[in-house]
C-alpha cells in the first residue's frame, strides 16, 4: 500500500464457524516487516468505487482546481441497493488544455534542454513538466568531500502540490512511493552514464519559535 486506491479481493468460500453467518468474513492485514516504509494510513473505506468526469461542454476552467469533498452526493439515477454515496477526498488527475502563455514557457523551456538533465535546472524543469502533481524540485549535487566514492550522485527532492487537495499533511507533504519510481524511471533515459540519480522526499524538520509580547499604555 504506496498509494492511495481501491483494493480487491478474491477469497475462498469461508470456513464453517460460529461467530459469523457462513457468507461473512473477518479480514486482517498485518505489517510483518519494514513498518517504518509503509506510508501512513488515512483511512479505510468499504465499497468503494472510481467516478470519472464526462465533460458536457462544461466551462474551460473547471479542471483547473480539484473537486472538494463531499460534492457527490448520489448517482444521477437512483441504483438499486445503494442508499447513499459519500465523497470524502478531493477529486484527482484533472489537468485543463494548455494555454498560450502555458505553451511558450513549454517550448522555451524544451529549447533549452533539448529533452536532456544536464544541469540542476534542468532536472528540475523536466521534472515540473513531467508531473504537474509536483509544486516544487529541487536538484543537489553530490559533496565530493562529504561523500568522495560517488561523485556523480545526484539527489532529486520532490515536494507534492497539496493546495486545494486532501487528504495530506499540510506541514510536511510527501509524495507517495510509485510517483518516486516514476519520477526516477523518467529521468534513467536523460541523464549522463556517470550520474546516478536518487528522487526522494523532502526532509522536514520541525522549528519551535518563541515568541515575547510586549503592550503599551495607551495603545490599543
Amino acid at each position: 500500500m504506496i498509494n492511495s486506491g481501491i483494493v480487491e479481493l478474491s477469497l475462498k468460500p469461508a470456513l464453517p464457524n460460529q461467530l459469523l453467518p457462513s457468507d461473512l468474513y473477518w479480514i486482517r492485514a498485518a505489517i510483518v516487516r519494514s513498518s517504518d516504509g509503509v506510508c501512513d494510513m488515512v483511512a479505510v473505506h468499504p465499497n468503494a468505487v472510481l467516478a470519472t468526469f464526462d465533460d458536457n461542454d462544461n466551462a474551460p476552467d473547471h479542471l483547473q482546481h480539484p473537486l472538494p469533498p463531499a460534492q457527490i452526493t448520489g448517482p444521477v439515477a437512483p441504483t438499486p441497493g445503494v442508499s447513499a454515496v459519500k465523497q470524502p477526498y478531493t477529486s484527482f488527475g484533472g489537468k485543463t488544455a494548455e494555454r498560450d502563455e502555458s505553451f511558450y514557457v513549454r517550448v522555451s523551456e524544451r529549447l533549452r534542454h533539448k529533452q536532456r538533465a544536464l544541469t540542476m535546472w534542468d532536472y528540475e524543469r523536466l521534472v515540473l513538466e513531467k508531473y504537474p502533481q509536483i509544486y516544487k524540485v529541487k536538484c543537489l549535487r553530490a559533496d565530493v568531500i562529504a561523500d568522495p566514492p560517488d561523485p556523480g550522485r545526484i539527489d532529486v527532492i520532490v515536494v507534492p502540490n497539496i493546495r486545494n487537495r486532501f487528504p495530506f499533511k499540510p506541514f510536511e507533504p510527501k509524495a507517495p512511493a510509485d510517483l518516486i519510481r516514476d519520477v526516477e524511471s523518467f529521468l534513467s533515459d536523460k541523464t549522463p552514464p556517470s550520474a546516478r540519480v536518487t528522487v526522494k522526499n523532502a526532509h522536514f524538520v520541525p522549528v519551535q519559535v518563541a515568541l515575547r509580547r510586549a503592550l503599551h499604555a495607551g495603545t490599543g
